[in-house]
Formats: structure tokens, sequence, C-alpha cells
């Protein structure tokens, strides 16, 4: 299991991104906007046997001003993403897919964008 944790150099305190869960799964590749406002990382919620292959990844972002949460995409149910990258000012995200609506529409995966008002 793993986390992601921002470090606040003004006051020396971590503050977990993700508490941990249950679950036997990974959180990695963090990705920091510029503004130091938002934490993008990709998420594999539990091991799904033995086989990497068989395992799912979720892109998430975290942002620190609203203590807020949010799932961009779901692994799980529509398939994996992974290598998010956050913009700048934290709004919007790039990251790989093969989510199974890109790649019937596509015929590949992709890099996809997800863009918050």
């Amino acid at each position: 299991m793993s986390q992601v944790i921002v470090w606040d150099d003004h006051t020396g305190t971590p503050t977990k991104v993700v508490d941990p869960t249950p679950d036997s799964g990974y959180r990695t590749n963090p990705a920091i906007s510029a503004d130091g406002g938002s934490v993008s990382f990709e998420r594999q919620p539990h091991i799904l046997g033995d086989d990497p292959a068989t395992w799912t990844w979720d892109v998430w972002v975290w942002d620190l001003g609203p203590n807020q949460l949010v799932q961009v995409t779901d692994g799980e149910r529509t398939g994996w993403s992974h290598s998010p990258s956050t913009s700048g000012d934290g709004k919007t995200i790039a990251f790989a897919t093969g989510a199974s609506a890109v790649v019937a529409h596509t015929g590949s995966s992709v890099v996809a964008l997800w863009h918050r008002s």
C-alpha cells in the first residue's frame, strides 16, 4: 500500500491526500500543479490477482484549498487510465487512457484531457 502526502514547508506539516484504505492498492505518479493547489495521481484500487496485466488504474485529483478528492476516471468500470500531468493552474489533467469508450471510438488508447471549471 502507498500514500500520497503533501508536505507544507512553511508549517513543517504533512497532509495525507488519500487515507489508507483496507485494500492493498497503490497510489503513485503524483503531479503537483505549479500553483501548489492540486495534486493529480494514479491509483490502483486493489490487486486483482498476481498478474499486473489484470490490474486497473484510475486518475484522481486532490484540491488543497477545499480539501476535496475527485475521481477523474473509473478503471474498474471503463478501463485503465494513468500517468497524469497537471497544468500550472491545476484545472486541466492530461493522462493516458485505454478506457473502453475511447478505444471503441478511436481504435486505440490515447492521451485524454480532463478540465475542471
